[in-house]
């Protein structure tokens, strides 16, 4: 007999369990279920055995992070006031699962971190990445140099004199080791520090400099008790050779391990390389140096549609783990536009299930494009969007059966379609710039007017590399849009032209505006565009799909179908 509600249950936990086994029947309970826990000798540090029978739940673990991970599952099994029977049986492929947040240059208030953290918990995600400081503001208390939190040495539109106090920071530290998660600070040096040669007259890696960091890093560690300290190293010039190895000495002799990205400058001694950039040999792993993988990531580069599908592609088995991270340079503006304009749950899921499975093996062919198994990953993560993110942003509606033809021939499936990525080939990895046209149908039950999310070319939260569209215009290329062989108006641009990267992002890209009204007749409906790429497009892309939003809040247009040919 199949036991249907542990069936249903087992297949929307998010990460997905190593070992499932479905037993008969279920649990049923008043208030909260009767939960046993054992210790067992061979489980790990973070494994766990999950057995639900008809009379009660047993947990068992070897250490509390297990026991941990076990009520995370728990929780997601949980129907009311019943359990489905079954035996879970679970540990994580990779030891570092991690997430990081740059509140160098967009910080986030203490309450709002915690709520974060509270997220990357359920998922049993163990590494937050502070990046705590960056070319805008150090934003870390300091007392023998108070420079470093004078407002007049940050940057202007970046919340100036914001940073956090020590008590702050060993508050959010604790918060999250209860939750099983070690937070790794960084403090970059001795590149992204212009706030630093704003304050001193003189640049990190001066001898004059060098002894100012070494005041400041050295109270930090003081005040501030963590197992590593990232100590950045990239996208610098390094014209003091002895900089890096007479840092990372200074931190270790503090009882610290280090970590540094790669590409960066790599000191002597114990470190961990954190990989970042796509390709080439500086982004592969060292020899004998253990590493994190974080190359193609970047949540502040990828659209809400095309980010789950990419991560879950990423990776390298011979890595401790991954770190995903966000990196919103522009002036984000209000703090929750972090979230809201950048797709960081759907892509912490999709990270969540890849680090926790070990499903690390790259893949760069489905980096653009769904790759056929993503469907059942798809259906998970639609649950948890209702069930866990009623107060978050997630925008993401279900794309798997929404498909195109491309320039007449190729069939294309998602919301997003990647014509060429500036990271990999898309569908269309010969076309490299000039116009492309793609058809799909959709047939509504009814004559209706219905809300379409639909944007070209969808700009990175890091640098404004190409202006806005001007007003009557879908993209700054000349994309169009028709629906029923009727041209599709496009929003009226509240920026138009080119912007300001201190100029916070409004309505630029489609999931934090309005969706567009597409008026549909009963029956099918033809809707083509023309996508056009032009010099300095690093992104050639369109994205055209249904949805029903309501705020921060979006949800799938029910009763409508896609197709080729209809």
């Amino acid at each position: 007999m199949i036991n249907m509600l542990a069936l249903l249950a087992a297949t929307a936990l998010i990460p997905q369990p190593q070992k499932v086994e479905n037993l008969e029947g279920e649990y049923r309970f008043a208030g909260q279920p009767t939960v046993r826990v054992e210790a067992a000798a061979s489980l790990g540090d973070e494994g766990y055995e999950l057995v639900v029978t008809g009379t009660g739940v047993t947990i068992r673990a070897t250490k509390p992070a297990g026991e941990f991970y076990a009520r995370q599952t728990l929780d997601q099994l949980r129907d009311g006031a019943r359990l489905p029977c079954v035996r879970i049986t679970d540990a994580p492929a990779s030891k570092w699962r991690g997430f990081m947040h740059d509140v160098g240059r967009n910080p986030q208030d203490v309450a709002l971190l915690k709520r974060f953290l509270d997220v990357m918990a359920r998922y049993k995600m163990n590494v937050f990445h502070w990046h705590l400081t960056d070319n805008p503001g150090y934003r870390i208390e300091c007392r023998v140099h108070r420079e470093l939190n004078d407002p007049k040495f940050m940057t202007p539109t970046r919340r100036p004199g914001f940073f956090y106090t020590y008590a702050q920071i060993n508050d959010v530290i604790e918060y999250a080791r209860q939750r099983h998660i070690m937070v790794v600070p960084e403090i970059d040096m001795p590149g992204h520090s212009a706030y630093f040669k704003r304050a001193f007259g003189v640049e990190m890696q001066s001898e004059q400099g060098t002894k100012i960091l070494k005041e400041a890093v050295g109270e930090f560690l003081d005040n501030v008790k963590t197992e590593y300290v990232h100590m950045g190293s990239d996208e610098v010039s390094l014209k003091n050779a002895k900089f890096m190895d007479e840092m990372a000495d200074f931190i270790r002799q503090r009882g610290r391990k280090l970590l540094v990205w790669r590409p960066g400058h790599l000191p002597k001694g114990e470190v961990i390389t954190q990989l970042w950039a796509g390709g080439g040999k500086n982004s592969l792993p060292l020899a004998g140096i253990p590493a994190v993988d974080s190359r193609n990531d970047y949540i502040n580069h990828l659209d809400p549609f095309d980010g789950p599908v990419g991560i879950m592609n990423l990776g390298n088995p011979e890595t401790l783990g991954g770190i995903l991270c966000h990196w919103p340079d522009n002036n984000a503006g209000d703090q929750m536009n972090i979230y809201r304009q950048s797709p960081v749950f759907p892509a912490l899921l999709a990270a969540a299930e890849r680090y926790w499975t070990g499903q690390t093996k790259r893949r760069p062919e489905f980096w653009g494009k769904l790759a056929p198994d993503f469907a059942e990953f798809e259906a998970r993560m639609l649950a948890h969007r209702d069930r866990y993110f009623r107060d978050w942003p997630f925008p993401y509606v279900k794309q798997t059966d929404l498909v195109w033809t491309l320039n007449g021939t190729v069939e294309a499936r998602g919301a997003t379609i990647h014509l060429n990525h500036f990271w990999y080939d898309g569908w269309l990895p010969k076309a490299k710039t000039g116009t492309a046209t793609a058809r799909t149908f959709v047939w509504s039950p009814q004559a209706q007017t219905v809300g379409f999310w639909i944007n070209f070319n969808g700009p990175s939260r890091s640098g404004r590399d190409s202006r806005n569209p001007d007003k009557g215009e879908w993209s700054n290329t000349g994309s169009q849009v028709w629906v029923n062989d009727q041209p599709l108006p496009p929003p009226d641009w509240k920026q138009p032209g080119k912007q300001s990267a201190e100029v916070p992002f409004v309505d630029e890209d489609y999931f934090y505006r309005p969706p567009t009204p597409v008026a549909l007749k009963q029956g099918w409906n033809k809707i083509d565009i023309k996508a056009i790429r032009t010099a300095g497009i690093r992104k050639w892309m369109f994205t055209c799909v249904p949805v029903r939003a309501t705020g921060d809040q979006v949800r799938e247009v029910e009763g409508l179908k896609f197709s080729t040919h209809p």
